[in-house]
């Protein structure tokens, strides 16, 4: 898939990390911290990660279209609920638990 339009960096990630997944700008899996953005492609431990546009996000349950979603400890795209951190992107179509779909990055 290419991301058109998008802009790109490059972030030292855990070998471990996987497209789709959210990624903090140190590079980790967090529930906490506000992600830099989805991982494109990785190579070793460079990981390509999409800070803008459209993306694809890993589910972590069943969502809907157009909902608000956020990273969970795993890097996967969860429901965004008020009064915790915001949400990074909104769901251009619906999922369930492990399907990579669209979103548009916010």
């Amino acid at each position: 898939m290419a991301f058109q339009g998008n802009t790109l960096i490059t972030v030292t990630t855990a070998s471990t990390i996987t497209r789709g997944e959210f990624v903090s700008g140190a590079g980790t899996l967090s529930a906490t911290l506000i992600p830099a953005g989805v991982c494109y492609d990785i190579d070793g431990t460079d990981c390509m990660v999409a800070i803008d546009g459209t993306v694809l996000v890993e589910l972590a349950a069943t969502l809907a279209i157009g909902v608000g979603v956020k990273s969970d400890a795993d890097g996967h795209a969860i429901a965004y609920t008020a009064g915790t951190n915001q949400a990074v992107a909104i769901l251009l179509e619906g999922g369930v638990d492990g399907d990579l779909v669209s979103a548009k990055m916010i």
